[in-house]
């Protein structure tokens, strides 16, 4: 999967803006990204919205957002849907023939029957 630049979509979020300029200056005050998290979300932004900014503020590629939401305490009670979801989806995957793992997991992949 190619990574973009998210400043090329701020245009189709304008929604984010003051989100963005919110993290921007909490980063500038020195908050961790932790804290920058705490704050969209206590500020309402969903999970999406707040990898997008922080893909945008902390120069973040999707993976790295990714990870960073699903690790962070701000989002930690979400944490066992994700899981659920994940494997459910990584169940359906297998079921239709694909060879799938998660990036970290030393499993081998499926065998093909």
């Amino acid at each position: 999967m190619r990574d973009y630049d998210p400043n090329d979509f701020l245009p189709q979020l304008p929604h984010l803006e003051q989100p963005i300029a919110d993290a921007r200056r909490l980063l500038a005050e020195g908050a961790t990204l932790e804290a920058v998290l705490r704050h969209l979300r206590a500020a309402g932004c969903d999970m999406i919205d707040s990898k997008w900014v922080a893909m945008i503020v902390f120069g973040m590629k999707r993976h790295e957002a990714d990870r960073a939401l699903y690790l962070s305490d701000a989002w930690a009670d979400l944490r066992p849907a994700i899981d659920q979801i994940d494997a459910v989806m990584l169940e359906l995957a297998r079921q239709q023939g694909a060879e799938v793992r998660l990036v970290d997991d030393p499993v081998a992949p499926t065998p093909r029957h």
